[in-house]
């Protein structure tokens, strides 16, 4: 399978209005705005990579309903009308107010759709099929541990998502284990979509840096780098196709 591949698997959707959709584009092409703004710094990688997450997410059509009520959200709170100061101005004030109403309330819907979890289904794990998972739920963790960085200062919509990625990341490391195994049989667990979601993140994350290593190694000369970068890309490889497996074993599930 190439590394290209993408196993699509059920996301839970959150329906965007028509009329509500060029608030969506404006506000998430002020997010990326915002984020590249930002000083050099691992924060503002961090965030140009959530912002164009969100852009994909959204183009796709495959955002979660905490991500749609976060949007919806900071869409209203940007779009936000000033008082008209003369007469012309007032249609697009009434205009714009009855946009934000409608963000309002599809942000409350979102939420009361993130509060329904959605199916969890148990996939089986070989040894090499766990150890990926272990470690790539590491890395989910590792990811989004900034969420909760200013946990007190998060919005309601964040919170839900940060406890949900936490929440599901936990309880497939505390099933499968924490730390490497030796043990050879195969074991079950339960997944989440949305943990899905995460690793399915990190997958495309891993794809790209294969192809930018294979662009490097062509560079290479030594033989020592060389093997080096080889091993580095083989490693990539297996946990990509690792993923994809994941992926696919979530969508035979529902079958």
């Amino acid at each position: 399978m190439d590394i290209s591949d993408r196993i699509e698997f059920e996301v839970p959707l959150a329906a965007i209005p028509d009329r509500l959709v060029f608030a969506f584009e404006e506000w998430l092409r002020e997010l990326i705005r915002q984020a590249c703004d930002r000083d050099d710094s691992p924060e503002r990688q961090v965030a140009v990579v959530e912002a164009a997450h969100l852009r994909d997410g959204f183009l796709a059509g495959s955002l979660t309903p905490v991500q749609v009520a976060e949007l919806a959200a900071g869409a209203a709170g940007w779009l936000q009308p000033e008082w008209p100061e003369n007469a012309e101005e007032v249609g697009e004030v009434e205009h714009l107010a009855s946009v934000t109403r409608g963000l309002l309330e599809l942000r409350d819907r979102a939420l009361v759709a993130a509060r329904s979890r959605p199916q969890r289904r148990v996939v089986s794990l070989d040894p090499g099929l766990r150890e990926v998972l272990r470690s790539q739920t590491l890395q989910v963790l590792d990811y989004n541990h900034h969420r909760f960085e200013e946990v007190l200062d998060l919005a309601p919509a964040e919170l839900l998502d940060a406890a949900a990625i936490f929440r599901d990341a936990l309880a497939v490391l505390d099933t499968i284990g924490w730390l490497p195994t030796a043990q050879n049989e195969t074991v079950t667990v339960t997944i989440a979509p949305g943990h899905l979601v995460e690793l399915d993140r990190l997958r495309a994350d891993l794809a790209m840096r294969v192809l930018d290593r294979l662009d490097s190694r062509e560079r290479l000369t030594e033989p020592e780098e060389i093997t080096e970068a080889d091993e580095a890309i083989a490693a990539d490889r297996r946990t990509v196709h690792g993923l994809l497996q994941l992926a696919q074993q979530h969508a035979d599930a529902e079958r």
